[in-house]
């Protein structure tokens, strides 16, 4: 329940052999005006997390949106209820991050909408709806599911939907 603002990192999960972080919640926060090439959230080397009901909105520098939402590296959190907008980058995993985006009994109803690239996993396998879904992937410029480096995607039950009937950017555009 807490406000971040105007910060190049709002939360940065960095754990070390000499201080194991125990199992952790971040529920109900705000996270606005992230500087250009700023994180939302970075969690680093660490899975036993849940994501719930947060709400991050990228820089918006003269119609330019940069920055990254929720970035992983190694990474397997759970999530639940987050809006991710106007980033260049809304959710970005990599190094064998295999991140969950629904309930553990339902659906995960997190909005990635408005970014340039909605979901960017490279060397990671994300689950946006692998049994429940319930995800809003939508109005994303360029991509919405951007898979690289041998990782896999589950993307059942979600929703899609695009700015216009633009053939080069339709609902649900993949890039492998």
């Amino acid at each position: 329940n807490c406000i971040f603002s105007n910060c190049n990192i709002g939360i940065n999960i960095f754990p070390t052999a000499h201080s194991p972080i125990p199992t952790m919640q971040i529920t109900n926060n705000t996270f606005t005006e992230t500087p250009s090439n700023g994180l939302g959230i970075s969690i680093d080397s660490y899975s036993d997390i849940l994501l719930s009901g947060n709400s991050l909105t990228g820089p918006q520098y003269y119609g330019r949106i940069k920055g990254i939402g929720i970035s992983l590296n190694a990474s397997s959190p759970r999530m639940v209820g987050n809006t991710i907008q106007w980033f260049r980058t809304g959710f970005y995993c990599t190094n064998v991050s295999e991140p969950i985006l629904e309930d553990v009994a339902g659906v995960g109803n997190n909005t990635i909408t408005n970014n340039t690239n909605a979901v960017i996993c490279d060397m990671s396998n994300a689950n946006l709806g692998y049994d429940y879904g319930g995800n809003s992937i939508c109005y994303n410029s360029a991509v919405d599911v951007w898979i690289d480096g041998g990782s896999k995607v589950f993307a059942r039950n979600d929703s899609w939907v695009s700015h216009s009937c633009d053939p080069e950017n339709p609902p649900g555009t993949f890039l492998i």
